[in-house]
């Protein structure tokens, strides 16, 4: 049963590929926009613990250098 949103960003696009043919280009940037967020969105996880990350390895202090993942909150 499983993956009941897995492409919504593609039903998005293609509808807006229709609304574009019919020159509604207001709702085609709308879906456009819905489909562009739906693939990008959940990257937006990994920043918080990739800056983390990025701070506690680039740490001038040898002793306190510490790169793991994931990273320790401070």
């Amino acid at each position: 049963m499983g993956a009941f949103l897995r492409l919504d960003w593609l039903a998005a696009l293609m509808l807006a590929l229709c609304q574009l043919a019919r020159g509604r280009s207001f709702a085609a940037g709308v879906l456009l926009g819905v489909a562009a967020m739906a693939r990008l969105f959940p990257a937006f996880f990994l920043l918080g613990p990739a800056v983390l990350a990025a701070r506690d390895c680039g740490s001038a202090d040898a002793r306190t250098r510490r790169c793991a993942w994931p990273p320790a909150s401070a």
